[in-house]
């Protein structure tokens, strides 16, 4: 059997080290999560009513385009090659 993924605060930190930035969990979303930049700072909002493992998901695809902050608004160039290496780690974090 798969080890749980650690607590969300656990994750929050590790991604900071990595990259600093402001996570928020709302309840009121259209979506399953979105990144916002306001020309200082990026914030990752993540839909709080999906199940715990989809707003893993959907933290680690945000934190991808905020990472790729020239290719944050598309599925494309460094933002692939973001969410590959951080869903990499996260696989292998996840696993030990």
């Amino acid at each position: 059997m798969p080890k749980k993924p650690p607590h969300w605060i656990e994750i929050i930190r590790l991604l900071k080290k990595i990259y600093p930035l402001y996570i928020r969990r709302l309840t009121k979303m259209s979506n399953a999560g979105e990144t916002y930049f306001d020309n200082i700072k990026y914030e990752i909002r993540i839909n709080s009513l999906q199940s715990p493992d989809g707003q893993i998901d959907t933290l680690l695809h945000e934190y991808a385009h905020a990472k790729s902050i020239d290719d944050t608004l598309a599925h494309k160039g460094e933002w692939g090659k973001n969410y590959a290496e951080i869903y990499q780690n996260w696989e292998k974090f996840n696993s030990e």
